[in-house]
């Protein structure tokens, strides 16, 4: 995923209306980073994916293109 996420970077944008939200928990010095997707359904945010963490440069790759 670290992979991917340095070539596909720049092509990520935010939107303000969208039916999904990702949380993330990021440690200060951006060595570790936990994140969850989740979608609006029926009036509250769904789960939709699993907790994923990162840890080291893969947890700063990410971080950074998010």
């Amino acid at each position: 995923l670290a992979d991917a996420a340095k070539r596909l970077g720049p092509k990520i944008k935010a939107v303000d209306v969208s039916s999904c939200r990702l949380e993330a928990c990021v440690s200060a010095d951006r060595q570790f980073a936990a994140y969850q997707l989740f979608r609006y359904v029926d009036f509250g945010f769904q789960p939709i994916s699993d907790v994923v963490t990162f840890e080291g440069e893969a947890a700063q790759i990410v971080t950074n293109i998010l």
